[in-house]
C-alpha cells in the first residue's frame, strides 16, 4: 500500500515548471504579424493574451517567436489547445530549454522580489 501511495503522489506532480510573469516584464510572442503578451511559460507550453486571440482555434498549428526582456529570442512551433476569453494556451512541439525557464525565474525574483512565488 505504501508504494501505491508514493506512486500516486508522483503522478500528481507537475511534469514541467511554469513561470508566471508580472505585467511589467511579460515577454512578447510574435505570431502571424501580431504581437501578444506571454502571461506564463513552461518548457512545453505558453499562455498568452491578446484582444484578437479569437482568430485562433483549437488544434491550429502555429509558428512564432518569443522575445524575452533581455532581448533573447526563441523560435517556437506548437498548436493551440485552448482559447478562454482573451487568453490562448499553446502546447509547444519543441521544448523551451530548461535553462531558459530557470533564467526567467531568477530574473523575476531579482527584479520583482515583491511579486512572490512565480513558478510551480
Amino acid at each position: 500500500m505504501k508504494g501505491l501511495k508514493k506512486k500516486n503522489v508522483k503522478m500528481n506532480k507537475r511534469e514541467y515548471y511554469r513561470v508566471r510573469y508580472p505585467l511589467a516584464c511579460r515577454p512578447n510572442l510574435a505570431i502571424l504579424n501580431s504581437v501578444y503578451e506571454i502571461m506564463d511559460i513552461s518548457e512545453h507550453g505558453i499562455r498568452f493574451f491578446g484582444n484578437d486571440v479569437s482568430r485562433f482555434h483549437s488544434d491550429m498549428k502555429i509558428d512564432g517567436m518569443i522575445t524575452f526582456d533581455d532581448g533573447i529570442s526563441i523560435g517556437i512551433k506548437g498548436k493551440i489547445i485552448r482559447i478562454d476569453g482573451n487568453n490562448a494556451v499553446m502546447f509547444l512541439m519543441e521544448s523551451i530549454p530548461f535553462g531558459r525557464i530557470v533564467a526567467e525565474q531568477r530574473f523575476i525574483k531579482e527584479k520583482y522580489p515583491e511579486y512572490g512565488q512565480n513558478i510551480d
